[in-house]
């Protein structure tokens, strides 16, 4: 079955023109793909095969018997069948397996005997094996050594179809899948049997698939989804249809073959993505979108902060296998400080104790020293929760949300459309975003996940601050279950103060402690203090980056729209865009007035006054995070970023 004359795309790439100007569109060729690709498997010519071989190696394996069943317009036609002699002896094993022993091949023809009847046998057909890569390679080393000619049928692996079709079928072997499909089993591993169960496993999908969506032989093809099938389909779109899209910032919008968005990111520059994105690699998930690709949108934004709010939108209206935010590694770097579920619950239940504002308001070097005081008082502790009983500290949306008075927690999600990468099963890559909320994971470094607490960098060299975190971990061990409540409290309370930069004053005053009465007359306090500015001065051998551009930022990123000729001005309150304004470029100097500066920014005093309060991580704080940093990094000379601390002699509620 040779290739035929290339077909053209019928859809048209698409551009959503709002409030920008589109280029005009032609519709190119696609890439080359034989027509008889779009017909159903029973339509086409087929040879089911099965070979038993010496080994799994065709360098340093032989084959030992060939089977063939070639099927045209889903009817039989002929058949192929003969043992190998090897010129080696046969593994036992493989005699087990099999069945076959040296006796029954001693005069059997050799395989350069045999290979040219059989590629003659195969015509171009395609050709069916459960397991068909690596057979497929001992035909085509076969081919190599005696056959000169090339061997490039294309191929169909029942065995990888049925995983990504059916993942959830108990048992893929063949014969575990040929039952599943109603098929008698019986002298399993001899190759005609195997083939004949090969022939009723791909019928058996190609019914299943005909109630999914799944009809015709490319649609199996990108099912089966190994990079060679991949790379001989190529990608969707051409090169020359890529060359028609602007070299602008926007977000961009690709449909699979049965007309679904499954994939959409925002780029500040949708030529150079649409290049990177189309192009084959070695990631075999990408790959498959890459090659399943039918048409494409896009939305000019002005800029690249626009596009990214404008993907975050889109993002919450469909569940995509493939999740840019994941794809991009847009959470590489973050160090993430989760409170462990039980102390969480002590907190919550224990709110005036927890003095959880983490020297946020400065200068409460008084007040520290009488907390320190009241932890270290000769009362009785609360016992840590019995590990049996932890469900009583599970606490609900509602109770976070009031713990974290920052108003977190919103929801944006309306209804979820799903889509698939070529497959109906879904079966979810590494490049999901799946944010699983932690519970005993107290130091999380890389992808963000839900829970409550904090969130450091994103660090150049994340592996070697990870350690540095570890370190810090193992000097003031918060998460250690063995410790009572409040004294895991205050190591949290100075491991935080720690990386904000803000423990000197609390040393100093710990220090002065050691001259008090108490000090003398306590042994049990003194002991407690002595071992805690101990941990202290341990903590100046670490090597943590520091510097506020680790820590949750306040301030405003500030964006020419030149279209329009006004200032996009985004208020960031710790890591997070909280609005958006515009603003003419002639009143740009309203940013230097005090009242106007101040009206942006009170909405969010707690979080300015507190700004090493914990944060509840949900879903959508967690994007936020990644959305501002990722902006940050590809800017450029897009716009400017403007610390809050460099404006805030600027901050006055009086004037309000």
């Amino acid at each position: 079955m040779k290739d035929q004359a290339p077909y053209r795309n019928r859809s048209r790439g698409r551009s959503d023109t709002s409030g920008s100007r589109n280029r005009r569109r032609t519709t190119p060729e696609r890439v080359e793909r034989p027509k008889w690709l779009q017909k159903s498997p029973k339509e086409i010519d087929l040879v089911f095969f099965d070979l038993e071989t010496t080994g799994g190696n065709p360098s340093n394996s032989k084959i030992i018997e060939i089977a063939a069943i070639k099927y045209s317009r889903g009817q039989e036609i002929a058949r192929f069948e003969t043992l190998v002699n090897p010129k080696r002896r046969i593994p036992r094993v493989v005699q087990e397996i099999t069945n076959i022993s040296q006796d029954m091949v001693k005069a059997a023809p050799t395989i350069e005997e045999v290979i040219d009847d059989f590629v003659d046998f195969l015509g171009d057909s395609v050709l069916v094996a459960h397991g068909a890569l690596n057979d497929y390679s001992f035909v085509k080393q076969s081919c190599h050594e005696y056959v000169n000619r090339p061997f490039t049928n294309y191929y169909l692996c029942t065995h990888l179809i049925v995983s990504n079709l059916l993942p959830d079928l108990p048992s893929k072997t063949l014969s575990g899948t040929a039952r599943h499909f109603g098929s008698e089993v019986e002298d399993a591993h001899r190759a005609m049997v195997d083939a004949e169960m090969t022939r009723d496993v791909l019928m058996g999908l190609v019914r299943f698939g005909r109630s999914h969506g799944v009809h015709s032989t490319e649609d199996f093809l990108k099912i089966q989804g190994d990079n060679e099938t991949l790379r001989r389909l190529g990608p969707g779109l051409s090169g020359e249809e890529i060359e028609t899209v602007p070299p602008s910032p926007g977000v961009f919008y690709f449909f699979n073959s049965q007309g679904e968005i499954n994939f959409l990111s925002a780029s500040p520059n949708l030529r150079r993505s649409f290049s990177q994105i189309t192009a084959l690699s070695e990631e075999r998930e990408l790959n498959r979108l890459v090659v399943d690709l039918s048409d494409y949108k896009f939305q000019r934004h002005n800029h690249f902060l626009g596009a990214l709010l404008a993907e975050g939108k889109e993002l919450s209206k469909f569940d995509l296998a493939l999740d840019p935010r994941q794809l991009e590694g847009r959470s590489k770097g973050f160090v993430q400080i989760l409170l462990p579920q039980d102390l969480l619950g002590f907190i919550t239940d224990n709110p005036e104790n927890s003095g959880l504002d983490v020297f946020g308001d400065r200068g409460r070097v008084s007040e520290t020293v009488r907390e320190f005081e009241t932890l270290y008082s000769e009362k009785q502790l609360p016992p840590a929760p019995d590990p049996e009983g932890r469900e009583t500290y599970a606490q609900t949306q509602a109770d976070l949300e009031e713990f974290i008075n920052s108003g977190a927690g919103r929801h944006r999600r309306g209804p979820i459309r799903k889509t698939r990468i070529a497959y109906p099963s879904r079966a979810r890559g590494k490049f999901s975003l799946a944010r699983e909320e932690q519970v005993s994971k107290s130091l999380q470094c890389g992808k963000l996940s839900r829970g409550v607490g904090w969130v450091f960098g994103p660090y150049e060299q994340p592996k070697l601050v990870q350690k540095e975190f570890e370190k810090l971990a193992e000097i003031l061990p918060f998460h250690d279950e063995r410790l009572g409540f409040n004294r895991r409290l205050l190591f949290l309370r100075l491991f935080i103060g720690h990386v904000y930069g803000r423990l000197g004053d609390e040393i100093n005053a710990l220090e002065r402690q050691k001259r008090t009465t108490r000090y003398f007359l306590n042994l049990s306090y003194r002991r407690t203090l002595n071992d805690t500015l101990n941990r202290l001065h341990m903590l100046g051998k670490l090597e943590l980056p520091v510097g506020r551009d680790y820590l949750p930022q306040s301030g405003l990123a500030i964006v020419s729209n030149t279209d329009a000729k006004e200032l996009d001005i985004a208020v960031v309150v710790r890591n997070r865009i909280r609005e958006v304004i515009r603003l003419p470029i002639e009143d740009s100097d309203k940013i230097q007035s005090k009242r106007f500066f101040t009206r942006l920014f009170c909405k969010h005093n707690d979080e300015l006054t507190h700004d090493s309060f914990p944060l509840l991580f949900t879903d959508e704080v967690c994007a936020d995070l990644e959305l501002f940093h990722h902006w940050k990094k590809f800017r450029s000379l897009e716009g400017d970023w403007v610390y809050f601390e460099d404006l805030a002699p600027l901050y006055d509620l009086g004037v309000i």
